[in-house]
């Protein structure tokens, strides 16, 4: 039986704007879960999309994410492209999590489509020397073996932590919108 408000549609024909919607519903998922589509198992059973995060079940999702998908598959009548634009902006801007000295700052890269041998080493060079804008640095951790373009970020204090989030949170780099939240200082984010 198919979740509240997901009607079961089986076709052999792509509308002319598949890929368009593909990119803008991968880009909500990103947003949403720092790994875009690639982090969507389908359950054979129900053809039904589970996120692969702990924060988010297959029966809820916040209304926020709902207008995003809707508005990237074209199905949102109640909300504008600018209303649409500033609810990506906002969940993209806001700093998710409890407030502590490390942050997880997501989709900084896509492990597959690094080629470059050693390519994290200097991706964790360039987020050090941003990050140290804020505040002083005890690590950073790229986790390059893993989808969501994860970087771990310690900091000495919380005033640095909370800086550095406000900061990259939003933030655009390699093509990337940056997701940040604080994450328990014994917790390295998988």
């Amino acid at each position: 039986m198919p979740a509240n408000g997901i009607e079961p549609l089986m076709s052999v024909e792509f509308p002319e704007n598949a890929q368009e919607l593909i990119q803008k519903v991968n880009l909500v998922m990103i947003q949403l879960t720092g790994v875009g589509l690639t982090g969507i198992v389908l359950d054979p059973n129900t053809a039904q999309p589970l996120l692969n995060t702990p924060a988010q079940t297959s029966t809820h999702m916040s209304s926020v994410g709902n207008a995003q998908l809707n508005a990237a598959l074209g199905y949102a009548a109640s909300v504008s492209a600018a209303g649409t634009q500033q609810l990506s902006q906002d969940l993209a801007t806001t700093v998710g999590g409890i407030p502590s000295k490390k942050i997880l700052i997501r989709n900084m890269f896509d492990k597959d489509q690094e080629s470059e041998e050693g390519w994290w080493i200097e991706l964790k060079e360039e987020v050090q020397e941003e990050c140290s804008k804020h505040g002083i640095v005890k690590s950073v951790t790229v986790q390059h073996e893993l989808t969501g373009g994860m970087v771990n970020v310690t900091f000495q204090n919380l005033d640095g932590a909370a800086a550095c989030a406000k900061a990259l949170a939003g933030r655009w780099f390699d093509q990337r919108q940056l997701l940040v939240k604080y994450i328990a200082e014994d917790e390295v984010a998988l």
